[in-house]
């Protein structure tokens, strides 16, 4: 009996571990806060397959506990000793189970529940891999290969990326453009603020930190969430050296509420 109630809660926990997968990803948005969009699809598959798993794991596990004793006794003697023999080795029950370290898979499924992790912040940008300017950026001028800015009457909403990677490569056509960034606040050590975004290849773990220098505004909170248009500021000096973190001269800073998307 201990071990029919051991493999049944051992199936409940992959239905829980399916249900956490499924229910970040086609219930909610959660899952952009730890892998790119593109994984939704095989997020919600796997999700699937453990839950039907336990889901069978706990069916069978019910049809055996419900299952009539057979008169003869033979049911017992099969459960006991397999094939009408006798029982052997020691009188516990032999269905030892999984390792115990194994219940430690019910530890994410109760933390996602209970707890939602959020999406990196300032911490990660604080403490993260920070994006390098290109080779060709110490050299001067090199933004031929760059697509020009779409025209616009306003400013030209761009991502803080495509903002760093023009900057870096002083492309002509940033100067005078008013542009939009969105992204949140983290401290700069100079006193000043960054509007930062975090750029995702894989999954959060793989996050390179994006950062552009806001002058002109105060800072709003740190970890908050903001709309910046501004200006381009073109570094002063000899850069051939080191290449500045670019810096944006706001116009008007918005507060918004953080994106379903974190990351570009």
């Amino acid at each position: 009996m201990v071990a029919a109630v051991n493999r049944m809660a051992q199936g409940m926990v992959l239905v829980l571990l399916g249900a956490a997968a499924l229910g970040c990803t086609l219930a909610s948005d959660l899952y952009l806060n730890y892998v790119q969009g593109a994984f939704r699809p095989f997020l919600a598959a796997a999700g699937a397959v453990l839950a039907l798993l336990g889901a069978a794991r706990v069916a069978a596990e019910l049809r055996r506990t419900l299952r009539p004793p057979a008169e003869d006794g033979t049911a017992e003697a099969v459960a006991q000793g397999g094939d009408g023999g006798e029982a052997h080795g020691d009188p516990h029950d032999h269905a030892h189970g999984a390792p115990r370290v194994a219940w430690l898979l019910l530890l994410p499924a109760i933390f996602v529940f209970v707890v939602s992790p959020p999406p990196l912040g300032a911490f990660t940008a604080e403490t993260g891999q920070r994006a390098e300017p290109p080779a060709e950026a110490a050299a001067g001028p090199a933004a031929a290969a760059l697509e020009p800015l779409p025209e616009a009457d306003g400013p030209v909403a761009i991502e803080l990326k495509d903002f760093l990677m023009r900057a870096w490569l002083a492309d002509p056509g940033l100067e005078g453009r008013e542009v939009q960034l969105t992204g949140f606040v983290t401290e700069s050590d100079e006193g000043g603020w960054y509007l930062t975004r975090l750029e995702m290849n894989c999954c959060a773990a793989d996050a390179i930190v994006n950062q552009v220098v806001v002058s002109g505004a105060e800072a709003p909170p740190t970890d908050s969430w903001v709309s910046v248009v501004g200006t381009w500021v073109p570094p002063q000096g000899d850069t051939s050296e080191q290449v500045p973190t670019p810096e944006l001269a706001a116009l008007t800073v918005i507060g918004l509420d953080a994106p379903p998307d974190p990351y570009e």
